[in-house]
């Protein structure tokens, strides 16, 4: 399975999760002090970024560095964090508009953020209900994570490969420095 692939088939579940607990909207960040491994996971992107995934089935990141997502995320667009002024509340302001949610839509935080965070979320949005628990698409993705898939596996396999490989020609080097077989 190629990498790209493994990105898209793990977004497609979480589409399904939003769909099935009747949210519009989950909101992941990967931030300095706030590290999240499952953007990674989810789009291939290493760090410093906003993701926002939608029950529609559309995948926008939201990074620091828009060079760096471009070449190494799987995504549906790329927005720089800039576009919204680095402001958190701005960003989720906008998507909500740009995928025209109506009042009474669900966006589910993910328990990472902080309180203020998710209060100033709520003053921005009043007519949007806000979800913020670590029991959601946390605990969701916690579990994806703690299974690995094939393209995962296969990398672990050629990381085993150059490992043994290193060590092999440690073996024989050490051999040929000492005269004695290791």
């Amino acid at each position: 399975m190629a990498i790209l692939e493994a990105y898209k088939e793990r977004q497609q579940k979480i589409y399904s999760y939003l769909r099935k607990e009747g949210l519009d909207i989950a909101v992941l960040a990967d931030l300095e002090g706030r590290r999240n491994p499952s953007i990674r996971y989810l789009t291939g992107h290493p760090a410093d970024a906003l993701l926002f995934l939608s029950s529609g089935g559309e995948c926008f990141l939201v990074p620091w560095d828009e060079n760096l997502a471009a070449e190494l995320s799987s995504v549906d667009k790329i927005i720089p964090y800039n576009s919204y002024k680095r402001s958190f509340s701005l960003a989720v302001q906008s998507l909500a508009e740009e995928w025209r949610l109506k009042a009474g839509s669900r966006i589910e935080l993910s328990g990472k953020f902080p309180y203020p965070v998710a209060v100033e979320l709520i003053t921005t949005l009043p007519d949007m209900e806000i979800i913020c628990s670590d029991q959601g698409l946390d605990s969701l993705l916690l579990k994806l994570r703690s299974i690995k898939d094939e393209s995962e596996i296969q990398a672990i396999q050629k990381a085993c490969e150059i490992s043994n490989e290193i060590v092999q020609g440690i073996e024989e080097l050490l051999a040929d420095k000492r005269g004695i077989g290791c």
